[in-house]
């Protein structure tokens, strides 16, 4: 599948599930800052409503802002759970990232899935039979369709490593604990506490997978986590309702979940985020909706960036410069962090165009210096429009229009203008006779020279003819570009 695929997918079912989206309230929903996850055991005072629970009649509205988690970090932008799969993802502001976490020999934890290293790294053998610097030294991106890319080769990441991240960003963790579900001997939960511990903030928007019988020890161990129900079976809405008081987030294939269930759940003030991803990628879109019309709070998603264009709109962006005078990168305007895989249209000076496409930190190589061309991102589904042009201090042709029947001798104002086109502060040069206002405002008339700045207003006066029925043009001049003000006097 191309990489647009995804983003022609999401306007395809955008424009297919528009009404749904205005029903619930999610189209054009501003990104909020990832909220805290409610502890299982804080006080609910929702009235539970057992009718529901037997037939549901409309499902429930989610959360506001969606609970969204992506599943290994952007595993289809970057080698899965690696540092850049976990920046990619939080640069659509997924409020989780999902690691799965592995011990090794000697008691040190690392994000990686498999307990076969074959599988998705150059190893042998498992994982936990290697020391941390053992398993560190491996290259995790040695699969397709990673190897030879730039991100080979990536080393795994250390759970402080994705700690330090989340806390750095404002966002959480979905722990998926390999190491405690694989029932390792030698699994060392209380280890794995003392290190998430020292990050409290980051465990009050984070979650933890932990199977039954140890989730009890993990809630003693750590005391700010909070912890999710994988449903494993046929269970019953009102044993869900019940399990709200010790977990607070419910998760598992989206085919386990029903109108009924969820609005059990959310009666024992639980939220419910099953996976988007078991049908396959093709379809993801399609679960997300499904998911959110059936009243869950959010999805697990191995594609954030469709999550992110389907539940609450495209990121803002900005154009910034890379490491070298030729790069440039994309990157989400409020936390900095790169959006890999758009293509950028670069507008050389003698007006020809070519494009670009972002990789490694969402940066792309230009072969001409940036201070040569003006970079456009046209902007999908996922990601906002963003500029980066030239300096350039001559405005678009603008003009201060006419008056007529102006009295004779008077002084007349111009209509207000914000000149356009021009990307730096510039000189104002009033004409014979011409006076100016930035802001215009009354107290500030001058013809002396001055600057304006882009996105400044700006008006001008003269005195009229001393005749009736006469023009008068006069001039302003910023930059390169002038403007003219007409006016003609009344009639006798």
């Amino acid at each position: 599948m191309r990489a647009t695929d995804g983003m022609d997918q999401a306007m395809h079912l955008m424009k297919r599930f528009a009404g749904f989206c205005l029903l619930l309230g999610l189209a054009g929903l501003a990104q909020a800052a990832v909220p805290d996850i409610p502890a299982a055991e804080s006080p609910c005072v929702k009235l539970p409503r057992p009718d529901r629970w037997l037939s549901a009649g409309d499902a429930d509205t989610g959360r506001a802002v969606p609970l969204v988690s992506s599943h290994r970090g952007a595993l289809s932008l970057a080698p899965e759970n690696t540092l850049w799969a976990y920046r990619y993802a939080l640069a659509y502001e997924v409020a989780l990232i999902e690691v799965d976490v592995r011990q090794t020999a000697d008691r040190r934890f690392v994000a990686f899935h498999d307990s076969d290293l074959a599988a998705k790294s150059n190893g042998e053998g498992r994982l936990e039979d290697l020391t941390y610097d053992q398993a560190r030294a491996l290259n995790v991106a040695d699969y397709p369709p990673w190897k030879g890319s730039v991100y080979d080769p990536s080393q795994m990441a250390s759970l402080e490593e994705v700690l330090e991240l989340a806390r750095a960003t404002g966002h959480g963790i979905e722990f998926d604990m390999k190491f405690m579900l694989d029932s390792q001997p030698t699994a060392d939960l209380a280890g794995f506490a003392a290190i998430v511990n020292r990050y409290p903030e980051v465990l009050r928007r984070s979650i933890i997978n932990l199977p039954p019988p140890a989730a009890q020890l993990g809630k003693a161990l750590i005391p700010e986590g909070r912890f999710i129900y994988n449903l494993l079976f046929e269970e019953p809405p009102a044993l869900l309702y019940g399990l709200a008081r010790q977990a607070s987030v419910f998760g598992s294939d989206l085919a386990k979940f029903s109108r009924e269930k969820i609005a059990a759940i959310h009666d024992g003030c639980g939220l419910v985020m099953p996976h988007s991803y078991d049908a396959g990628r093709e379809r993801e879109g399609e679960q997300i909706l499904l998911a959110r019309s059936l009243g869950a709070d959010g999805v697990q998603t191995n594609q954030p960036a469709l999550a992110r264009a389907l539940l609450v709109g495209p990121v803002a962006t900005a154009l910034v410069p890379g490491t070298t005078p030729s790069s440039v990168c994309l990157v989400n305007r409020d936390n900095g962090l790169g959006l890999p895989q758009k293509t950028l249209r670069v507008r050389k000076t003698d007006g020809s165009t070519l494009e670009v496409r972002t990789e490694l930190a969402g940066c792309a190589e230009l072969p001409m210096p940036l201070s040569q061309a003006d970079i456009l991102f046209d902007g999908d589904a996922s990601a906002a429009p963003a500029e980066r042009r030239l300096p350039d201090a001559d405005p678009d042709p603008f003009s201060f229009g006419v008056r007529t029947g102006v009295a004779a001798g008077s002084w007349a104002v111009s209509q207000a203008i914000e000149p356009l086109g021009y990307t730096i502060p510039t000189r104002i040069r009033a004409g014979t006779g011409t006076e100016y206002s930035l802001g215009c405002t009354q107290d500030n008339w001058t013809a002396a020279q001055g600057t304006i700045s882009p996105g400044t207003t700006i008006c001008v006066r003269h005195s009229a003819a001393g005749s009736p029925n006469t023009l008068r043009k006069t001039s302003l001049q910023i930059g390169k570009t002038v403007g003219y003000f007409t006016t003609r006097t009344e009639a006798p």
